[in-house]
């Protein structure tokens, strides 16, 4: 059986959706973040769509994806919403949206999940180490769904990935695993964006 899967991505300029079945793109759309609502029931009018994946910008501890059966598996999802004040929120209201009117499989995809592994110091900052445990201060890392991707798509034991957009980052790899990102705490840190 042939599964199909919508991915809705809210970036900081726009909202975009993509349609796979069998592997293959079937849909993509990039538009403003308006009509949302109306824009996903005319995707599952064309499509049969069983499990939609939301990209999640910040996932703090999270370093896998999240399955969302019901309204109560939001519940940790709501204490990340102030991590990324652009993205998480939008993010977590497309999911409680496609809860409420749809019967697929919702899945949280964590940007910061690729980077949960960074060696030591990369994650760490200079500074005390009781600062650092006490409030959860770290490197994250951010674009990592991007940056994973890219590493796919190569070949090589030292590789140096770029995601370039609205939002852009940097990563180092060695041997297929990330050691290095631009972005830390926040995505604010590193390369220049929009």
């Amino acid at each position: 059986m042939a599964m199909t899967l919508l991915v809705i991505n809210f970036g900081s300029s726009s909202l975009k959706l993509a349609v796979f079945r069998k592997g293959e793109c079937q849909l993509v759309i990039k538009r403003p973040k308006e009509h949302f609502e109306k824009l996903l029931r005319e995707i599952f009018e064309s499509f049969p769509i069983d499990v939609i994946a939301h990209r999640f910008v910040h996932g703090g501890i999270f370093d896998k994806p999240l399955i969302i059966n019901s309204k109560k598996d939001l519940a940790p999802l709501k204490k990340l919403l102030s991590l990324a004040p652009l993205h998480n929120p939008l993010s977590y209201k497309s999911i409680e949206t496609c809860l409420s009117l749809f019967s697929a499989v919702n899945v949280a995809v964590f940007d910061t999940s690729f980077f949960h592994n960074l060696p030591m110091k990369a994650q760490k900052y200079a500074l005390p180490k009781q600062m650092t445990e006490k409030y959860g201060i770290r490197r994250y890392g951010f674009h990592g769904l991007a940056h994973e991707a890219l590493l796919k798509s190569v070949k090589g034991k030292r590789v140096i990935t770029a995601h370039l957009g609205s939002g852009a980052s940097m990563a180092a790899h060695l041997n297929g695993q990330p050691i290095d990102i631009s972005m830390g705490f926040t995505p604010l840190e590193g390369l220049v964006m929009a």
